[in-house]
């Protein structure tokens, strides 16, 4: 086999597929990026490549694969990334009895690194939802993320006002010496972490707050970075033997990220029944303090503490693109419910008698010219005295509906239309 030549672990009949370019264009890029990606063999010495067994250009040749597909056209992960933000939007209006829901539209003002620990073929992964192949945030990992910040908030507090919560510990040094050191519980109910996150252990409970995955409001670009260790060997010497200095040599490992100006949608949901607290504070005030920590100033996903993962909170609903999809998915049910309800009207009319449908135009489908109409035509009709009264007696209801069964405030011809169904109806 030639050195440079280029193999993918899987059969022939599926990198066939994937040559056409109309097929992998319309594709999923997560289970591509997991499963399709090209691999060198080099002088047998495997590794991530492009198509042409370029191992430096491998995390590229990823990023312009990503672009082909997120910039086709007749591509359908818009329209399934509209259908998530529905899906999170349905899912939350039907405990809005229960739970009060925070929605949050934040902008990245710096790339975003998710899912960088995932086991992938070039070291260096990214999570990317499996059912459409493009980045987000997953609920565990914002739940994990704000838990943090929360805690962070809790130092002023745990200093001023809960001094006793502190434990302190000797730690035993190399040298035979002993440091001290503080901490405490952050599961004692002071903090509120049992309450909101939750609580493992025989007595443990469930969080009262859900979090759901975070996805952006449209199909995101990806970036290209990198990062230089410059000691790597020094690491990777389980002898020690080669100290951390400048003579060690640099190895650059690109990776993918979320480029800025993304923008991502949060949504959370608080139980109401434990929002209000003793201390004159709710559970989604806390909350709310905890999430804008984290997403303003701690950060989400990896590398936040070299400044990744930061955004701008814009505000506090869902995005004016996303409201509109709402609108119309529930003009379209609106629409689809009249439809079987004009289906199922005909039906029922078409086995009704003549006065029947009349009764049921005007109980169902009241108009004042139709009703005016079959009170012209309620004595010009050979109706017998039974059909006359029901009709009347649905003209009446009618007209008490719309307001026009006041004797008193109606004007002289309406009197003279109620005085005629009185008679009929022997009022």
């Amino acid at each position: 086999m030639p050195n440079n030549a280029v193999v993918y672990s899987f059969n022939k009949e599926i990198k066939e597929i994937l040559s056409i370019d109309a097929n992998y264009k319309k594709g999923n890029f997560g289970l591509w990026f997991n499963k399709f990606i090209p691999v060198s063999n080099a002088n047998e010495n495997f590794h991530t490549c492009d198509e042409n067994g370029k191992k430096e250009e491998a995390v590229n040749y990823y990023k312009k694969f990503y672009n082909r597909m997120q910039n086709n056209s007749n591509s359908p992960i818009q329209t399934l990334l509209e259908n998530k933000h529905l899906n999170q939007y349905y899912f939350y209006k039907s405990f809005e009895s229960k739970y009060e829901t925070i929605i949050i539209t934040a902008k990245l003002i710096s790339p975003l690194i998710t899912g960088i620990g995932l086991t992938h073929p070039n070291e260096v992964g990214m999570l990317f939802d499996h059912t459409i192949g493009i980045p987000y945030i997953s609920a565990s990992s914002i739940k994990g993320d704000v838990r943090f910040a929360h805690t962070i908030g809790l130092l002023d507090d745990l200093y001023e006002n809960h001094k006793d919560e502190i434990n302190e510990i000797k730690i035993k040094k190399n040298d035979g010496t002993y440091e001290e050191s503080s901490y405490f519980d952050d599961e004692e109910d002071w903090t509120k972490i049992p309450l909101i996150f939750g609580k493992g252990g025989d007595k443990g409970n469930v969080g009262r707050v859900i979090f759901l995955d975070a996805y952006p409001v449209n199909v995101p670009e990806l970036h290209e970075d990198i990062m230089n260790p410059h000691y790597g060997e020094y690491y990777s010497d389980v002898n020690a033997t080669k100290p951390p200095a400048d003579y060690l040599t640099p190895k650059p490992i690109k990776f993918l990220t979320v480029s800025k100006e993304t923008k991502f949608i949060f949504r959370i949901l608080i139980n109401k029944k434990y929002n209000d607290l003793k201390d004159n504070k709710t559970l989604k005030d806390l909350v709310l303090t905890a999430v804008r920590k984290s997403l303003e100033e701690e950060g989400i996903g990896a590398k936040t503490a070299v400044g990744y993962g930061l955004f701008n909170i814009e505000n506090f609903s869902e995005p004016e693109s996303i409201k509109k999809l709402i609108n119309k998915k529930e003009d379209d049910v609106k629409k689809h419910l009249e439809e079987l309800e004009n289906i199922k009207k005909n039906e029922e009319l078409k086995n009704m008698s003549e006065v029947d449908k009349i009764c049921y135009q005007l109980k169902n489908d009241y108009e004042e010219s139709y009703a005016t109409n079959i009170y012209n035509k309620i004595n010009d009709i050979q109706y017998s005295e039974e059909d006359k009264k029901k009709i009347a007696g649905e003209l009446k209801k009618a007209w008490e509906k719309g307001g026009k069964w006041d004797e008193k405030n109606a004007s002289k011809k309406q009197k003279e239309k109620i005085k005629k169904i009185k008679l009929i109806l022997h009022e």
